[in-house]
């Protein structure tokens, strides 16, 4: 949704869809233009193929913009390849450190949560390639947009409960809450259902600037991004440049 949300934000939409299916050729994503209640918005499609190798050895070169704790995760990781997937993009040198930084963030919260030092942690949200592909793509378009700074509202995480494999958790689930220790937050009183995935959540720590702050609402710039769930009211992350 965020990455929706971006997207809305540039002209040249179809482009960035080409590129970010070049990058990713075991994925394909596109978009769709949507009205959901009275608002309208964008809703990214993310259709990934069969899985696919994706471990690789890491160039030298690569190797120094790992910093020292990125590294030693690496070195302890057995098969993830998601390092080496993103230390291989064709992307600004900027673009993938803050990409690297977002991935680190998720994956910390999920060896925290599962109890794992410094190891990546299979058959999660931080394994699968859909993350990635999230967290490129709006890194990517932030470098598109060059926000000089960056603040968000306190975020809206949901409520009730969420199912992960087979164990359910309150929501924000365990890795969420982690993510969002240091961000200001709020249970729905609406809204049943998660909101705030992790990967959202470690967008957010790895971006923004400035947090707590109040919408202008009288602003006509707003772009919405919205995602797949249905509620009974529509639900989006919105984004202004001004």
């Amino acid at each position: 949704m965020l990455m929706a949300a971006l997207l809305g934000l540039i002209e040249e939409k179809d482009a960035f869809i080409k590129e970010m299916n070049e990058m990713f050729p075991m994925a394909n994503l596109s978009y769709d233009c949507v009205t959901k209640g009275e608002q309208s918005g964008i809703k990214l499609n993310i259709v990934i193929e069969n899985e696919v190798e994706l471990c690789e050895d890491v160039e030298p070169k690569k190797v120094e913009m790992l910093s020292s704790e990125m590294l030693l995760c690496h070195e302890n990781s057995e098969s993830d390849g998601m390092v080496e997937l993103l230390l291989g993009l064709p992307l600004n040198r900027d673009v993938v450190l803050v990409a690297l930084s977002v991935y680190h963030e998720l994956k910390m919260a999920e060896c925290f949560v599962h109890g794992e030092h410094l190891r990546y942690i299979h058959n999660s949200k931080i394994g699968s390639l859909d993350a990635v592909i999230d967290i490129v793509g709006s890194c990517l378009l932030l470098e598109k947009i060059k926000p000089v700074n960056i603040y968000a509202t306190a975020v809206n995480v949901g409520s009730g409960m969420v199912k992960y494999g087979t164990r359910i958790f309150d929501v924000p689930a365990p890795a969420t809450a982690r993510l969002l220790s240091t961000i200001p937050h709020f249970l729905s009183e609406t809204i049943h259902g998660e909101l705030v995935t992790p990967t959202g959540a470690a967008m957010l720590k790895g971006v923004v600037h400035v947090f707590d702050v109040t919408a202008d609402e009288a602003h006509s710039g707003w772009a919405y991004g919205f995602g797949g769930k249905e509620f009974l009211v529509p639900t989006y992350t919105r984004v202004c440049l001004v």
